[in-house]
């Protein structure tokens, strides 16, 4: 993770005025008095220097605690003592101990530009994502929270390695009596159509797990399998058909033993011939800046069985290593996206009728690190211990592309050339075709 304070401080080693002047300094102050000044010998006991080179300038203290105490303007310096009085309020407390501070320039405003800016830059970079389609809400776990509803157990949210299969989030069900699950949000079944699911799950307590497409409008299970897995991931599919008078199902997710822990990843529902799903709430980039397509749909489908299944009511299911399936690049052809940012559902895909059956769906294309604040998606991080998972080379070139552009700063053909330099480094390296799939044509993904 890397922090807002550590962007902030590298955007200042890297960034310079066209003049070829530092924007910013930052140090550690000899003291801080309960007063209006700071002292630090080093910095600012130069007697050729002139005071007045720092009337004006921004005296930011990015640790204190105080938000009061965080921003002032410098008042003046003694360049024999190296005391800085600023023009605000007194300092007070505890912040007196605190002795980092930053000096920018006056058009260098800290919290009005530096920091929205590398925010902005937070939107603008990007990595490749894949995750999930299904008619499950929140299929993929990646929502704040789980959504549906328990019987005999907790779900929450897992983001460990271990507790994620794919993404950034999986479904952690932990039994607190036998027979828990964890039931998803009811969503639309084709009356008296064929279905297909597809769920990646770990149990790390107990030694089975148990599946359940479940008729909402007439209260009874259509089919159940339950899974004798292990430790490791594992691939189910289940397969049945909607009654004629099912109008909503659900999916149920859980353990009998009353004190299994299941984890559960990418809920892959769909029925005969549906041709509409929604897309995530961030799929919003489908093209590069050239106009070039730059996103596509890839299907997963279980390439070993093995694992010991039972199976109650209608339909059928198998299950193994859920690490091992077949890659399957659908067809430009066969889909085609609906943007429509005013309606109710802004980004919706429509299928071809056969892609239903032939594996799990997932999406690939370009995702912003806004995304991952850890304010919240899309919640500018302001804190200085706020952080984003964009490594931080790629933060700062991306503010530092940013500003350029903005402020017409010399640099920017070279600053423009190094962002596109570390864009390309976080980039995933998918083979067109994929792995699996052989003889079809395709753009590269870029």
């Amino acid at each position: 993770m890397t922090a807002l304070s550590s962007a902030i401080q590298s955007f200042i080693d890297e960034v310079r005025t066209p003049e070829d002047e530092p924007i910013a300094f930052y140090d550690n102050a000899d003291s801080v008095s309960s007063g209006a000044t700071l002292t630090d010998l080093s910095r600012f006991a130069y007697s050729t220097i002139h005071s007045d080179n720092w009337s004006g300038r921004w005296l930011e203290r990015p640790s204190v605690g105080t938000a009061a105490n965080l921003l002032r303007r410098i008042a003046s310096v003694n360049t024999t003592t190296g005391v800085v009085t600023h023009d605000g309020a007194n300092y007070s407390g505890s912040d007196t101990a605190v002795l980092d501070y930053r000096v920018w320039r006056e058009d260098w405003h800290p919290r009005d530009y530096v920091v929205p800016l590398l925010n902005r830059a937070l939107r603008h970079a990007w990595q490749w994502w894949r995750e999930v389609l299904s008619v499950v809400a929140n299929a993929g776990g990646e929502d704040s929270s789980v959504g549906g509803s328990d019987s005999n157990t907790t779900t929450t949210r897992g983001t460990t390695a271990a507790s994620v299969f794919m993404g950034q989030a999986a479904f952690v069900v932990t039994n607190s009596g036998a027979d828990g699950y964890h039931q998803s949000a009811t969503f639309d079944a084709g009356r008296g159509q064929p279905f297909k699911f597809y769920v990646w799950v770990r149990v790390t307590t107990g030694s089975a797990c148990t599946v359940t497409v479940y008729d909402i409008t007439n209260s009874a299970a259509i089919t159940t399998a339950v899974v004798t897995a292990g430790s490791s991931w594992t691939l189910v599919e289940v397969t049945g058909t909607f009654p004629t008078t099912c109008d909503r199902a659900a999916i149920r997710v859980g353990a009998a033993s009353a004190t299994a822990v299941t984890v559960w990843d990418s809920l892959a529902h769909y029925w005969g011939e549906i041709t509409l799903v929604e897309g995530p709430s961030w799929f919003t980039q489908w093209r590069d800046d050239d106009g070039v397509e730059a996103m596509r749909l890839v299907q997963l489908e279980q390439r070993i069985g093995g694992a010991s299944v039972t199976v109650t009511g209608t339909g059928g299911a198998s299950a193994g290593p859920g690490r091992s399936y077949r890659t399957r690049l659908v067809e430009p052809a066969e889909y085609q996206v609906l943007n429509m940012p005013s309606a109710a559902n802004p980004v919706q895909l429509e299928l071809s009728r056969d892609l239903w059956d032939r594996g799990a769906l997932f999406i690939e294309a370009k995702r912003p690190f806004s995304n991952f604040n850890s304010t919240g998606s899309d919640t500018a991080i302001t804190a200085e211990t706020g952080t984003n998972t964009i490594p931080l080379r790629l933060w700062v070139r991306t503010a530092k592309m940013l500003m350029a552009e903005e402020r017409g700063h010399p640099a920017l053909s070279m600053w423009t050339q190094q962002y596109h330099e570390e864009q390309r480094r976080v980039q995933s390296m998918l083979r067109t075709p994929p792995p699996d799939q052989t003889g079809l044509t395709w753009q590269r993904l870029r």
